[in-house]
């Protein structure tokens, strides 16, 4: 009988108390996914997984948005830990996307992109939003216009407009994301946002911004100039506003 002792007794306990005692910032992202596995996998030896899982997706993102039929194909995953992966992975992008509450101000591009990206967080198919905002561009809701091709939205259109006007959301923002490409806008990203821009506006309603996500980056069309005569003309009508606006109320006094 061997007296020779087991290196890997005691490891898991001796993990997870590092957790508990240190955070988790001075772990590899290979023994933060190992812990994760720990409740799918009650006795084997999780390390080898974690490992064959991030070796796969390239990355702990990777992970957390591949499907179930891709993460069944890696080396030592079974349902149960595909399974909390899926879990894990929809807890996240939610929790994403509650770092924008309602009230919440949009008005700067960059907290619009990163609310953007935290939406399309988990998302491995291409999917057309539309956020509404009231007249201060504070956050109202988000909802999804269509799952597939910007092109699809073109038939919705009225409908897109018809939601502003229901919801009494004077302001709105289209976004969609390229899961697997570049957030460069294509020539029909251009073209919608043309003729949703119009048709809004006919109908006073403003289209604040078109912000892409792609696989790397985040885009606002407004902020990069992609149509600068769009949002030129609505800020030089604006302007003509306020200032017609201003001078009633000092005529008024």
């Amino acid at each position: 009988m061997s007296n020779k002792k087991n290196v890997h007794e005691g490891h898991r306990n001796r993990m997870v108390s590092r957790l508990r005692k240190d955070g988790g910032e001075h772990f590899e992202t290979h023994e933060i996914l190992e812990m994760l596995l720990y409740n799918s996998s009650k006795r084997c030896n999780t390390n080898p997984t974690a490992h064959n899982l991030l070796d796969e997706f390239g990355s702990l993102t990777g992970v957390l948005t591949a499907s179930a039929e891709e993460l069944t194909k890696v080396q030592g995953v079974g349902e149960a830990t595909a399974n909390l992966i899926l879990t894990v992975g929809e807890v996240l992008r939610r929790s994403l996307q509650e770092s924008v509450m309602v009230g919440e101000c949009l008005r700067i591009s960059e907290d619009a992109k990163n609310f953007c990206a935290s939406v399309f967080h988990a998302e491995r198919s291409e999917h057309v939003r539309m956020i509404f905002l009231d007249s201060k561009y504070n956050y109202v809701s988000q909802e999804i216009i269509c799952k597939g091709s910007i092109e699809q939205v073109k038939p919705d259109m009225m409908e897109l407009i018809e939601k502003a006007i229901r919801m009494h959301c004077p302001i709105v923002m289209l976004t969609h994301n390229h899961p697997t490409g570049s957030e460069i806008p294509s020539k029909e990203d251009r073209n919608l946002t043309r003729s949703l821009y119009n048709l809004l506006f006919g109908a006073d309603i403003y289209l604040a911004d078109h912000i892409i996500v792609g696989k790397y980056g985040t885009l606002s069309m407004r902020e990069n100039n992609a149509l600068p005569d769009l949002w030129n003309e609505f800020r030089t009508k604006r302007e003509e506003e306020e200032k017609k606006e201003e001078t009633n109320r000092n005529e008024m006094s």
